[in-house]
């Protein structure tokens, strides 16, 4: 963070030091549809130039309380403003010093639009009853959502900034024309600190180890280990008045960020500086959720942003236009003039190289998005006009892409090397990363069918009718378990067959998907010619009756008889 030294005498007695902590608010783009309320400015309460929300923490306690505060930023009065400067942006709003509850963030709001050119933002509080410093809030005038986001959201602002525990504010606002945003105000978030913040939870994961494997001549990256959203206390009655998170189609790259905060906090601030965020993300300014897809933080420990589902493509909010295809991963600190930790730069590490690896991308790609080239590991610099994510990171951006290229390779695995020799254009993009499933075997979700993978079984592709009626039989996990070919289409015949471990998959166009579980009607069906028989295609599943069990099929049925074990065929 700037800091003015400035102050004018009639300021309070300050300290040569601020802890003012700017923490970026990267939101940006369309992420989730949202029904928000058209006033995303809390209601205002009983005290004249306060507004204070309804406290966000949940009814039963399951989070820590986050408390929303906020004051009215009056505008100067012209006389003052002309003594304030000589020359350069001129005093337009300010704050006298003020008490005020507790609180951990600080950030200044104001009407959507209404910037004046040549803002200056500066706030300093009051710690153990002295005053800080001036620091400077950042704010870029392009960054904040879009979409139905947009509409929902009325507030713009800048990023907040961790002072820890404060209980006094003061802020002024300097601009070109001497005239303020409107409707300014200083936003407060104080999030109480909570016994799980220093051994948060971890997001539950089925992969069976966090290093990396080699199976059958291939490498598989699985996914790190990562503090949960509810692990750093993310209440989801703040998002509640928000539709589900939006998809795209894949993951096409990935952007780091730098939050721009002071690099000196505690594990257990470091929970709450994530809470806050999201806090005033969601309250502040009436946007859906935090912006990052995933935060990482100096001891190396990986949080999960927006939720969704951290194998998911989720639009996050934080490179503007690019956030659709990309996933946004902030390192919480300021690394314009310091290095990164090595443990942080070990987890954001561990990140990438997951990423990538799960969607298939080559590190040291360059791709082409909305006409511009970039790399598959790009700074948030790339794609704006931007410092972040900051020099020293940005400088160890090369170094970032050999040493996931080092860990990952090129893509590789029996999952991967199905979905060309099947067709990109049949299976589409990898929509759900690919992940450890049952039995030692890997699955990939594409946005047009599924790729599983068992060392015994090569790797086999499930879609359409078939693909949702396997599922409605719990998949890998029910009777019928992994595919053991793909679904093909039956000579002369209107409709597809697949194999499976137990059973068979028929879809015909007309009738739609049935499956056959392994045992005697399937064996006396395909003895009697199968789909190609008198028979035909089934058109119902196997179900019980008084004798036995029996299937229906488009020529006649086949019965079991529970008391000889045969199989009897009655002809429509």
């Amino acid at each position: 963070m700037r800091l003015r030294t400035d102050s004018p005498a009639a300021d309070p007695p300050r300290r040569t030091s601020i802890r003012l902590i700017a923490l970026v608010a990267l939101i940006t783009s369309a992420v989730v549809a949202s029904t928000l309320s058209a006033d995303a400015v809390p209601a205002r309460s009983g005290v004249p130039g306060t507004v204070t929300t309804a406290d966000p923490g949940s009814a039963d306690g399951s989070t820590p309380d986050v408390r929303v505060h906020a004051l009215d930023v009056p505008s100067a009065d012209v006389e003052s403003a002309r003594e304030f400067r000589s020359s350069g942006p001129r005093l337009a709003a300010e704050l006298p010093p003020r008490d005020t509850a507790g609180f951990g963030l600080v950030a200044l709001t104001w009407r959507s639009g209404t910037a004046p050119e040549g803002l200056e933002l500066q706030v300093r509080v009051r710690e153990d009853a002295e005053w800080t410093g001036w620091g400077e809030l950042e704010y870029e005038p392009e960054e904040g959502p879009s979409g139905a986001e947009a509409l929902a959201a009325t507030r713009d602002g800048t990023a907040p900034a961790w002072v820890g525990d404060a209980d006094g504010v003061q802020a002024r606002v300097f601009s070109s024309s001497g005239e303020a945003p409107q409707d300014l105000q200083v936003s407060m978030i104080d999030a109480d600190a909570s016994p799980t913040d220093e051994s948060p939870d971890q997001l539950a994961t089925s992969d069976t180890t966090t290093d990396d494997v080699t199976t059958s001549g291939s490498r598989f990256t699985p996914r790190p280990d990562m503090i949960s959203r509810r692990g750093w206390g993310a209440d989801p009655s703040l998002t509640s008045q928000c539709d589900s998170p939006r998809a795209a189609n894949t993951v096409r790259l990935v952007f780091v960020h730098h939050t721009v905060n002071s690099n000196e906090y505690t594990r257990s601030e470091a929970v709450r500086i994530v809470r806050s965020v999201y806090a005033y993300h969601t309250q502040s300014r009436g946007w859906c959720d935090i912006g990052y897809n995933f935060l990482v933080d100096r001891f190396g420990r990986i949080y999960e942003g927006r939720r969704g589902g951290v194998n998911v493509p989720i639009r996050g909010a934080h490179v503007s236009d690019f956030n659709t295809g990309s996933s946004g991963m902030a390192l919480i600190g300021n690394f314009e003039n310091t290095r990164p930790s090595k443990r942080m730069r070990g987890g954001l590490r561990r990140l990438v190289s997951w990423k990538l690896a799960s969607f298939y991308r080559y590190p040291r790609a360059t791709i082409t998005m909305h006409g511009q080239r970039l790399r598959v590991i790009s700074g948030h610099r790339d794609a704006g006009t931007t410092a972040c994510p900051g020099r020293y990171v940005y400088q160890w951006l090369p170094t970032l892409r050999q040493q996931v290229y080092n860990r990952i390779g090129k893509p590789d695995t029996p999952n991967y090397r199905k979905w060309p020799r099947f067709g990109p254009e049949r299976l589409g993009q990898p929509f759900y990363g690919e992940v450890n499933s049952i039995d030692s075997g890997r699955k990939t979700i594409f946005n047009k069918g599924h790729v599983y993978w068992k060392s015994d079984l090569d790797a086999h592709v499930v879609r359409n009718g078939i693909l949702k009626r396997w599922k409605h039989h719990n998949g890998v996990r029910g009777r019928f378990g992994y595919p053991v070919s793909d679904s093909y289409p039956v000579d002369g015949r209107p409709g597809w067959l697949q194999k499976f471990q137990g059973g068979r998959g028929y879809n015909h166009r007309e009738v739609g998907p049935r499956l056959l579980w392994k045992g005697a009607i399937l064996k006396r069906y395909r003895n009697s010619g199968g789909v190609k028989g008198r028979l035909g295609f089934p058109v119902r599943e196997i179900y019980p009756v008084r004798v036995g069990t029996r299937a229906e099929f488009r020529g006649g049925w086949i019965t079991w008889h529970r008391s000889t074990g045969n199989t009897t065929v009655k002809f429509k």
